[in-house]
């Protein structure tokens, strides 16, 4: 307690005001000071943080130190309780200011490249808009600045007046007279009234656990002891219950989606929604859940439709020991559905999709014929008229397989046989015709046949070939060999009819 006098006190205050003022300046010329340096900026945030420690710490020896004389000591001085109403101001102002200061620090060891602060960053402010996130900082280091101007000021007041006069702000500490004899009697009456206080506690002791045997003798007291005793057992055990075996449950998979992209046989799965629900507040935990990550098992891009598709979370084993987590959940799938599929055999197509097939040619042929009639089809270097397509034959049906895509892809080809009549120019000095038949082979092919076929519009691929009748070309040529005729096809053909 011999420290605790006026004059220390004044010399913690003018120490809180030197601080202050220099916490201020720093604050101040912050900005003014940035040289595009990140590593001076973390550097100078540092110094800040330290100063705002300092005149926190200052503060309160300021406050204890006048509380003691004050209210202790009974020492009615009117400068005591101007102190203890600063350094109260000063102490409040820096708890308001304690969340814009947390943010600049963690801030600063961000710059410094310390992972751990910008998850805890994130975890507390990652629902704030950055507009919002600035106000709050911006007040808080308004209140900081204001705390700093009030320890300052009343530093310097301390500091003039010690300048201006010996005894300082307050009134002098004093002297005390010394009875040396009185203090003697004083001890020995404390001594005194010790040992009988002790010895009365003593009695009172035995008189208690005399009480506490009796009672325990009877049917009631075993009962209430043991009762006593079960509730304590109770409580021991649910205080190691919580601290050493309880753990904490957490669904790392929570919200997780399984999203398959391509066609059938060649689906890649995607992993995205995933919430993991947790205490954002704990940084440690926040970092645990910021680096699981989400595979997907077995060989992701060859999924098809009818598979069933596994997504396990990988995590720090060691780590989720050490935070007494308990995964509830770290693993879930789902069946692959709607992922175009297509046909590679005729076995393979649905009749309804064949129907449409045969619907498709039957109007491709038809609109082929009419174009013939019309002449709008060139069908030989000479100007033919009064063109009528007499017969019409379906020479077969074939299933074509295309491997030049990622996946093999079917269509179906049918090869019609058209005999054509006609009158052929055969001078252009006197424009003279003559009567001549021919024969057109035509190739219609369809788009490829998935399972989306009768959603959309599908064109037919066409191609002939046009010959005289007496030429037999394509007499002894099998079906497979006709339609590569025409049209220079390649990948497995396969005749149906």
């Amino acid at each position: 307690m011999k420290y605790v006098t006026k004059r220390n006190l004044m010399y913690v205050n003018m120490a809180a005001g030197v601080v202050g003022l220099i916490a201020l300046l720093q604050q101040l010329t912050l900005k003014s000071s940035y040289n595009g340096s990140l590593s001076g900026i973390s550097g100078q945030i540092s110094f800040l943080y330290f100063l705002f420690v300092a005149t926190i710490i200052l503060e309160l020896i300021a406050l204890g130190i006048a509380a003691t004389i004050y209210f202790y000591r009974k020492e009615q001085d009117r400068n005591l309780l101007v102190t203890l109403g600063v350094a109260a101001v000063v102490l409040l102002a820096m708890l308001l200011a304690n969340s814009a200061v947390s943010i600049l620090r963690e801030a600063g060891q961000v710059l410094n490249g310390n992972l751990g602060s910008a998850f805890s960053l994130y975890s507390k402010y990652g629902n704030m808009s950055s507009a919002d996130l600035t106000a709050k900082m911006e007040n808080g280091l308004k209140i900081l600045i204001f705390a700093y101007i009030v320890s300052t000021v009343y530093g310097g007041c301390n500091l003039f007046f010690y300048w201006k006069k010996k005894d300082g702000f307050f009134a002098g500490d004093g002297k005390l007279d010394v009875d040396v004899q009185k203090v003697q009697e004083t001890k020995e009456a404390m001594m005194q009234s010790a040992a009988d206080t002790t010895e009365a506690l003593k009695q009172n002791v035995n008189t208690m656990t005399d009480k506490i045997k009796a009672f325990y003798q009877t049917p009631n007291g075993k009962k209430t002891v043991l009762g006593i005793g079960a509730v304590i057992v109770l409580l021991l055990g649910y205080l190691v219950y919580v601290n050493v075996f309880k753990k904490t449950d957490i669904n790392l998979i929570n919200g997780c989606k399984i999203s398959v992209d391509g066609d059938s046989g060649n689906g890649y799965a995607t992993v995205s929604g995933c919430q993991v629900a947790y205490n954002q507040n704990n940084d440690r935990l926040a970092s645990f859940v910021h680096n699981i990550e989400y595979e997907v098992q077995g060989e992701n891009g060859t999924f098809q439709n009818g598979d069933q598709v596994q997504v396990k979370a990988v995590y720090d084993e060691e780590e989720a020991k050490a935070l007494k987590l308990r995964i509830t959940d770290d693993t879930f799938s789902t069946e692959v559905k709607g992922l175009i599929e297509y046909y590679v055999s005729d076995e393979d197509v649905p009749k309804k999709i064949k129907n449409e097939v045969e619907k498709q040619m039957e109007e491709a042929l038809a609109l082929f014929i009419e174009d013939v009639e019309l002449g709008d089809r060139y069908l030989s270097l000479d100007d033919d008229k009064d063109i009528v397509v007499t017969d019409r034959e379906l020479k077969g049906k074939l299933f074509h397989v295309n491997d030049l895509f990622q996946s093999s892809r079917g269509s179906y080809i049918y090869i019609y046989q058209l005999t054509v009549e006609g009158q052929v120019r055969t001078s252009y000095f006197d424009d003279t015709y003559e009567a001549r038949t021919r024969n057109v082979y035509v190739l219609f092919e369809t788009a490829s046949l998935s399972s989306d076929y009768l959603e959309e519009h599908q064109d037919l691929e066409e191609s002939y070939d046009v010959f005289d009748s007496d030429d037999d070309s394509y007499a002894d040529m099998k079906l497979e060999k006709i339609a590569k005729k025409i049209a220079y096809l390649s990948g497995r053909l396969s005749v149906i009819e």
